[in-house]
């Protein structure tokens, strides 16, 4: 692999990884700045999905720079660095999938079981919460 080639791979994440983080923090900003905050569930889902895009996105704008020095071009990391983005990375992973199926899994009892926001609130919602928190950071802790 040529100098040119290794700058490309390097590079390349950032671009999409900043518009990710950006936007995602705007809508972060968003719900938080509105006068009905966080009390939907779909507001909460969305708030989850996106502080999940935020960790996966930054650890993708680190790309390979912190790598462990040498190991690649523009590396200037160690083990630690290379440790926390692979962490950050698996939780931002596992954690915006769960989110999105959430998501869907929210539209689903709305649109097709028509079933109420304080149901959903109640007996569904705490449980994919709890089961994204714990599978993702599970998955971070064991890789």
């Amino acid at each position: 692999m040529n100098t040119a080639q290794k700058v490309s791979i390097a590079l390349a994440p950032l671009v999409p990884a900043t518009l990710s983080f950006t936007a995602s923090l705007t809508i972060i900003i968003m719900i938080r700045r509105s006068t009905v905050k966080l009390s939907t569930v779909y507001r909460r889902l969305v708030f989850g999905l996106c502080v999940c895009d935020v960790i996966l996105s930054l650890s993708q704008m680190g790309s390979s720079f912190v790598m462990p020095s040498g190991t690649f071009w523009g590396s200037i990391g160690n083990d630690v660095t290379c440790d926390i983005q692979g962490f950050m990375a698996v939780i931002g992973t596992c954690a915006t999938v769960m989110y999105s199926l959430s998501l869907s899994i929210y539209f689903l009892l709305v649109a097709k079981f028509n079933m109420s926001e304080q149901r959903i609130k109640k007996r569904i919602e705490p449980y994919l919460h709890i089961f994204i928190i714990v599978y993702s950071l599970g998955g971070g802790i064991y890789i």
